[in-house]
């Protein structure tokens, strides 16, 4: 429980009119391609192919996860 100097307590929440600072600690950075050259189609790549792979050819199956925003 936090109290503050005029005696009221806070259970949930953060009081009005109060300074609240939090510490962020970035542990990942992700490369992402603009594909479309205007920033509405990004590439991010999860997980890198292995060496000497190649692209999936056409009738191949493939796992896509897409997100869409307005």
């Amino acid at each position: 429980m936090i109290f503050f100097s005029d005696a009221r307590d806070v259970v949930s929440g953060i009081p009005p009119n109060t300074t609240l600072t939090i510490d962020l600690e970035l542990v990942s950075l992700m490369h992402v391609v603009d594909v479309s050259g205007d920033l509405m189609v990004l590439k991010k790549i999860m997980k890198k192919g292995e060496e000497g792979s190649s692209r999936p050819e056409d009738g191949l199956s493939v796992w896509i996860k897409s997100t869409g925003k307005l």
